[in-house]
């Protein structure tokens, strides 16, 4: 099995202008210029490296900060029990390679997810909004591919 803690971060051209002060258009002229290299997946959508972005925003001085947060591993934790929450953001707060989210619905979780785009989910099986396994299957139609938990 292919472990996703090792896998590269990639960007769409649209995500570098959301994390880094630098415009779409500046993006896509650094992409046909080949200062910023770029691989297209089978929709035609561009991705770009994580660790090109950064690169190609230091060599422009764009502050790189915002970009420099994703190489932590974002762990999502849906629990609408403030107690299980906070227990579990007390046992993970400590490490300096996590980015840790909470929210408390599966409206919530479809919110956030497509924005953070979580390595991780930690789910609680039975939330007000919803059960936890079936918003799983739904995630797959989101073109997101975290490691899922369920926990009861």
């Amino acid at each position: 099995m292919r472990e996703r803690w090792q896998m590269n971060e990639f960007l769409t051209p649209s995500d570098i202008t959301r994390y880094a002060e630098v415009s779409l258009g500046d993006i896509m002229k650094a992409i046909h210029r080949g200062e910023l290299n770029c691989s297209e997946i089978d929709n035609g959508t561009r991705r770009v490296l994580l660790e090109d972005a950064i690169l190609y925003c230091k060599s422009k001085h764009i502050d790189v900060s915002s970009l420099l947060r994703l190489r932590k591993k974002r762990v999502l934790f849906v629990e609408d029990d403030v107690t299980v929450t906070e227990m579990f953001e007390d046992a993970l707060s400590e490490n300096t390679q996590l980015w840790l989210r909470s929210v408390t619905s599966l409206f919530s979780a479809r919110t956030i997810i497509r924005e953070f785009r979580p390595h991780l989910i930690f789910m609680d099986a039975n939330l007000p909004d919803g059960y936890g396994p079936d918003f799983l299957a739904e995630l797959k139609d989101m073109d997101v591919e975290p490691m899922p938990g369920i926990i009861g």
